[in-house]
């Protein structure tokens, strides 16, 4: 009889500042991990990164492999791994994003990974194994870069979403790590406010797109968690998949953001406006 599973291990991690050339976080950063994972053990933990590689990418990538290995190496009750790193700067495709997800010794015999190509289950057995080069073809997984005319004003970034899916106790499972569009600038939301001087009291008129200016980004991230869905359903094929979307999606709830804008036409005064998001 195929072993039960009772618990699943959700992480997502922005890990942008994580890999710099001095290594100086990996260490603290993998004790908090193990820490937690050993806490909770659960069946199946997956963890999603965004910024994989970090800001330096170029110089900092090769660090990846080696911090996810060092990891598994420390978590001796999770003998099966699969990771998916998308580390290759240069493809038109690039996303820089990963996918890693640990399985317990007790349910190896209750996991199954899905091919995209095949539409087969693959029983999962002991071993890691890290997939970094050619995952655009990869038939375990699903990766897509957002379009480029989603926000055709800015440059084009490493925004987009990847998709595993698995087969647990005959139930399946979607995993997507998402990674949505960011406030590129704070100042796009406030340039239509205009100062005037006017019997030596400072009015501040602002204009009513400064109201609708903030929906400028949250627009934009709608659009892709929408392009997201879509894709989902479209890949569903004869299943109805549980489906856990988690990652960096920029969400901005109810918390108002100060800003301070410098006048410079008026150097001994600033324009402090809570907007929100």
């Amino acid at each position: 009889m195929a072993p039960q599973l009772g618990r699943i291990l959700l992480i997502t991690a922005n890990v942008g500042s994580l890999f710099e050339q001095d290594q100086r976080l990996h260490k603290a950063w993998l004790k908090t991990l193990i820490e937690r994972i050993s806490a909770e053990m659960a069946d199946i933990v997956v963890i999603h990164m965004q910024e994989t590689g970090g800001k330096h990418y170029v110089e900092c990538a090769w660090q990846v492999p080696k911090l996810i290995d060092e990891l598994a190496s420390q978590l001796p009750n999770y003998p099966a791994v699969r990771a998916y790193l998308d580390l290759e700067h240069e493809a038109p495709s690039f996303t820089a994003l990963g996918s890693v997800v640990f399985i317990h010794n007790t349910s190896i015999g209750a996991v199954a990974q899905f091919n995209f190509s095949t539409s087969s289950y693959l029983p999962i057995e002991k071993g890691v194994h890290i997939s970094i080069d050619g995952l655009e073809d990869s038939p375990l997984i699903v990766k897509r870069k957002f379009p480029k005319d989603f926000w055709p004003t800015i440059k084009w970034g490493r925004k987009g979403y990847m998709q595993t899916r698995w087969k647990v106790n005959n139930k399946t499972f979607d995993f997507v790590n998402v990674h949505l569009f960011h406030d590129e600038s704070n100042l796009a939301l406030i340039h239509e406010a205009s100062v005037k001087k006017f019997a030596g009291i400072f009015t501040i008129l602002t204009n009513c797109a400064l109201l609708q200016n903030p929906l400028l980004y949250s627009s934009n991230r709608k659009r892709a968690l929408d392009y997201v869905l879509e894709q989902l359903s479209i890949s569903e094929g004869n299943c109805s998949p549980l489906r856990f979307i988690f990652g960096d999606l920029n969400f901005r709830l109810d918390s108002p953001s100060f800003l301070n804008v410098s006048m410079c036409s008026f150097p001994f005064f600033s324009l402090f406006t809570w907007l929100p998001l």
